[in-house]
């Protein structure tokens, strides 16, 4: 492994042939033709980078280019920070077959523009947090999979996959949901709490939040796996939340609207749950070993079996109750 450090300035006239993981550390970093980092890891500490020629790579080659210090930060696409990486530098480092902007150590913010993703990219800020305050697309080609990876805060103020669907999309800590829409080809996993700052429509294949959601606001999520690992609306009702009829919802916790709700595909229960709003749906089946509490001030509608195929523990229903279900199962009280 090679190691570079320099107070001032770091700058390569003729083309770059990487032999060895490298790390450099400067206050400018400048390669005046070509960058190949083979298979290698190549990390860059820099408040200014500039790369002339194409930068290339192969195998398990990667590029990290962050700041030069911990507390540093980071403008991406236009966004504002001390290092700034350009959308044109982003599809030059396009070439790298593994590209993570930020530092893992990182204290300070990292702000993205209007992006558009040629390649995958990984986004990491130690503790700070990631601001996109405008659109994410794919370029034209495969759909491009975005990772963040931060334990403080994940904005989105745009549409996400608006013009063209990104890939997969996670995010491992909280994260504030504003942009309206965000569509990918793959996963959509928010790992921490979620915050609903608009009306909000997620679409994809599975869409997965690991903990609670909350927000005075409109959520319809379009996938054929919906997963709600925490309590929805428990600090912050939502105004509504709508699923598709494609494949199963699984509840972890209790939903809590001032409006509809509308489940129109399976309900699974991995946990006991009470739905409470104003018009409760359930317009697909209900199964499993736990209990459910309908709290529907204006009505609820049970369209198909429930525990037909996994007896709940229990069942209890409040406000006028339409029962198209036919068969309904439980080992315990009804």
């Amino acid at each position: 492994n090679a190691s570079t450090t320099t107070n001032g300035a770091q700058s390569f006239g003729g083309a770059v042939t990487v032999g060895a993981d490298t790390t450099l550390s400067a206050s400018a970093t400048t390669f005046g033709s070509s960058l190949d980092i083979g298979t290698h890891a190549v990390t860059l500490f820099t408040d200014a980078l500039g790369i002339a020629g194409s930068a290339t790579g192969r195998g398990a080659g990667s590029v990290r280019l962050a700041p030069k210090d911990a507390t540093g930060s980071l403008g991406v696409a236009g966004g504002a920070g001390n290092l700034q990486v350009s959308q044109g530098l982003i599809n030059t480092l396009a070439g790298v077959p593994t590209l993570t902007l930020g530092r893992a150590d990182s204290t300070a913010a990292v702000t993205v523009g209007s992006l558009v993703l040629p390649a995958d990219l990984a986004i990491s800020d130690g503790s700070g947090s990631v601001a996109f305050t405008g659109t994410v697309d794919s370029a034209a080609g495969p759909a491009r999979d975005l990772t963040v990876t931060t334990t403080g805060m994940t904005s989105l103020a745009g549409a996400v996959g608006g013009a063209r669907p990104i890939g997969v999309l996670t995010v491992s800590g909280a994260a504030q949901l504003g942009g309206g829409s965000i569509v990918t080809s793959g996963a959509q996993t928010y790992a921490g709490a979620a915050t609903l700052l608009a009306d909000s429509a997620l679409t994809g294949p599975s869409v997965s939040f690991g903990s609670t959601v909350d927000g005075a606001r409109a959520l319809t999520v379009n996938a054929a796996t919906t997963s709600l690992g925490g309590a929805v609306g428990g600090a912050i009702a939502l105004t509504s939340l709508t699923t598709d009829a494609a494949g199963t919802t699984q509840l972890g916790g209790n939903v809590t609207t001032t409006g509809a709700q509308a489940y129109n595909d399976a309900l699974s229960l991995s946990a006991n749950a009470a739905l409470s709003g104003s018009t409760l749906q359930l317009g697909g089946s209900v199964d499993g070993a736990h209990t459910l509490a309908l709290n529907g001030s204006t009505g609820v509608m049970l369209a198909q079996a429930i525990g037909a195929t996994t007896p709940l523990t229990g069942l209890s229903v409040t406000g006028p109750l339409q029962l198209d279900a036919g068969v309904v199962t439980t080992t315990g009280a009804q």
